[in-house]
């Protein structure tokens, strides 16, 4: 396998560019998160195997994951099984979080907001399949993502078994024996999706029901955005569901509700005034009508989603009273 990156950090900037980078080479955009005053040491060692990308991580402390604004903005069709090694990390997609032990292993919906978190040294095998592979699949990924595959449970343990070995020798197989290992890759894990349809026929449906919920939710929250009244707690009242049950949902979205909502606040105020640059807005009157209660409010909100002081990235004055 090639080696990626072998490094050990002092700044925490540093780590988290270096190790993105390395994430992007093999297994595409996602956005990390290292441990605060310590040193980061990593290794990142990765192949490709036919259409199948296999990455190894060994590190400390690691969180990544793709937020809502990043599947947008960089769209990634691919499924990845995330095999635990050594160490324990959370898994979390789709309203499910799970706490994944060496040797078992979940599913990753790349498409979809998600979030990886280790919680001390770790070594995890990531395997990266091309959705369209997949997509026959349909709502059955969406009900296996966040779920814990385990050695020696039916099926699903013969495919965690397939790939920790496939992680293992994978440097060593000829290019048209790892078009073959692809492909029995690809096999196994929708034997193992049909299985799970089979043994609770429910679990789709349930699935599907989340998601709509959750693009109804996001729907009114981009018709509502305006709305200086918009909260957690008047769309669970407009969804005729409980607060928890609402945060539950967008567990696995990469970003809390409330997140989300101010995200897409400052994104809706940034375009508005972009658009209506050469007449000067007033930016008082513009972060208003998108729900901020004055021009402090959106420069901090602005602040806190892009990391940036707003006034950096403005291509031109604009009127402030």
């Amino acid at each position: 396998m090639d080696i990626l990156l072998e490094a050990t950090f002092d700044d925490e900037r540093d780590a988290r560019e270096r190790l993105e980078a390395a994430f992007r080479r093999s297994l595409g955009p996602v956005g990390v998160t290292v441990p605060r005053g310590r040193r980061v040491g990593a290794v990142f060692t990765g192949t490709r195997i036919g259409y199948a990308r296999v990455l190894t991580v060994a590190s400390s402390g690691l969180g990544f994951g793709r937020s809502t604004r990043m599947t947008h903005r960089h769209p990634l069709g691919a499924v990845t099984v995330a095999l635990q090694r050594q160490g324990v990390a959370s898994i979390a997609q789709d309203g499910r979080d799970t706490v994944l032990r060496g040797g078992q292993a979940a599913l990753v919906d790349m498409r979809r907001p998600f979030a990886v978190r280790q919680f001390d040294d770790f070594t995890m095998n990531l395997v990266r399949l091309p959705h369209d592979v997949v997509a026959r699949l349909g709502g059955a990924l969406e009900d296996a993502t966040g779920r814990v595959l385990a050695p020696g449970s039916g099926v699903g343990g013969i495919f965690v078994d397939f790939v920790a070995r496939l992680a293992d020798v994978c440097a060593q197989v000829s290019a048209g024996i790892g078009e073959r290992l692809a492909g029995h890759t690809a096999d196994l894990l929708a034997t193992v999706l049909e299985e799970g349809c089979r043994v609770d026929g429910a679990r789709t449906d349930a699935a599907l029901s989340r998601v709509h919920l959750v693009d109804q939710v996001l729907g009114y929250i981009d018709t509502h955005l305006g709305d200086p009244g918009l909260s957690p707690e008047a769309i669970a009242a407009q969804q005729r569901i409980t607060v928890d049950h609402l945060h539950r949902l967008f567990d696995g979205h990469g970003a809390a509700l409330g997140r989300i909502i101010q995200q897409r606040r400052v994104d809706a105020c940034v375009r508005e005034l972009d658009r209506r640059a050469a007449m000067h807005p007033r930016l008082t009157e513009v972060a208003r009508r998108w729900g901020f209660a004055d021009t402090a409010h959106f420069t901090k909100a602005f602040a806190a989603v892009h990391g940036t002081p707003f006034g950096t990235r403005r291509a031109r004055p604009l009127a402030t009273g």
